[in-house]
């Protein structure tokens, strides 16, 4: 079911939602997608009626993280990626939610700090490429569909996190 989910967000869902909401700078973050199933025609045994349904599909303003900008750029270009994507880090703390205009300094105090103690081994960073705030209008409103579309395919995971569900869905 997971393998069947996921596949229908990366073939059906993701460019259905950028492309119906391209250029709707509030698109909502979830949406209900009613479908119909085919019965099994005749001469089949035993033949089934065609089944009505339909799930939620949630586009989250969660993002996959990339280790640097180079999968961006064929896809934006060299001087866009710095109007929708930025530099980040993790520590045992949330560097999103840093002061962006101080991080670097309470970093470096940071490390200062556990070589003070001894022990600069202990503290693990890691550095990734996230979104720019608000990344989820700016895309829609300002990107081209193409590129849109392109940044869902970047990675093993592409960009944007989405969900669907089948539980409680109103048919």
């Amino acid at each position: 079911m997971e393998v069947d989910k996921a596949e229908l967000v990366r073939v059906h869902v993701r460019p259905w939602y950028f492309q119906h909401y391209h250029r709707v700078a509030e698109a909502p973050g979830s949406v209900i997608i009613h479908f119909t199933t085919p019965g099994s025609g005749a001469g089949v045994s035993p033949a089934t009626p065609p089944e009505d349904g339909a799930v939620r599909v949630t586009v989250k303003e969660q993002y996959n993280k990339f280790p640097d900008e180079s999968a961006f750029l064929p896809v934006i270009g060299e001087a866009q990626v710095g109007k929708y994507f930025r530099q980040s880090f993790e520590l045992k703390v949330d560097g999103d939610k840093l002061p962006s205009d101080r991080a670097g300094d309470l970093i470096d105090e940071l490390q200062a700090l556990f070589a003070k103690y001894g022990c600069a081994d202990a503290l693990e960073s890691k550095e990734c490429v996230v979104p720019v705030e608000n990344f989820k209008a700016l895309r829609l409103t300002e990107m081209d569909l193409a590129q849109s579309l392109a940044l869902e395919n970047v990675g093993d995971k592409g960009l944007t996190m989405c969900t669907v569900s089948t539980k409680n869905v109103r048919k």
